[in-house]
């Protein structure tokens, strides 16, 4: 998973500065629709799993590799 800036800095507002903090704590996450150049690019989707991705519009999910048991964190 990727962060950007502002996802890191809406973690250390909420958790505190040390991501050894952050590990089994509940977020919650909204999306919103963007659009660049006037166009949308991306959109929601299921995956196998029924967990909702975000993904390049026109394109389709596949089912991720591992499971949420299988993550580092």
């Amino acid at each position: 998973m990727n962060l950007n800036r502002a996802t890191i800095n809406g973690f250390v507002d909420a958790f505190g500065e040390k991501s050894a903090d952050w590990i089994n704590k509940v977020l919650t996450v909204e999306t919103e629709k963007v659009k660049v150049g006037g166009k949308t690019v991306f959109e929601k989707q299921d995956d196998a799993n029924d967990y909702t991705v975000i993904v390049k519009k026109g394109t389709t999910v596949d089912a991720p590799d591992e499971s949420v048991e299988d993550l580092p964190f």
